[in-house]
């Protein structure tokens, strides 16, 4: 266990590091558009990996259809649940304070601090 530990660790803490140069390596080769097309790549391998790895959890007898009729019941499911709605709630406030940051900052470098020119397109 504490290998397994040792090794998430590891990857936590070389991900934030090697992803924006990975990024600027992909947006210099391609042009920034191909970033899109990377976050596509490498959503359809977790999307296989977990297809071909993770196995069903639930018992045949427990398991649902998968139809139209059961996901719209699944999610009415899922919203009569006050907590689940307020935790959905909370997240999307967060978000939205994060994307907020995230749009103001090139004003704040532009107003506060004359650096308009400094700030990367």
């Amino acid at each position: 266990m504490a290998g397994v530990v040792c090794f998430l660790m590891i990857v936590f803490s070389l991900v934030p590091v090697v992803t924006p140069t990975m990024g600027a390596a992909i947006s210099w080769a391609f042009g920034w558009r191909t970033i899109y097309l990377t976050f596509v790549i490498f959503s359809l391998i977790s999307i296989f990996w977990l297809i071909l790895r993770q196995p069903e959890t639930l018992l045949p007898k427990a398991r649902r259809p998968f139809s139209a009729k059961e996901i719209w019941c699944g999610i009415k499911e899922v919203f009569a649940n006050r907590e689940v709605v307020l935790a959905i709630g909370a997240q999307t406030l967060i978000y939205a304070m994060l994307f907020n940051a995230l749009k103001s900052t090139q004003q704040i470098f532009d107003q506060n601090f004359d650096q308009d020119a400094n700030f990367p397109p």
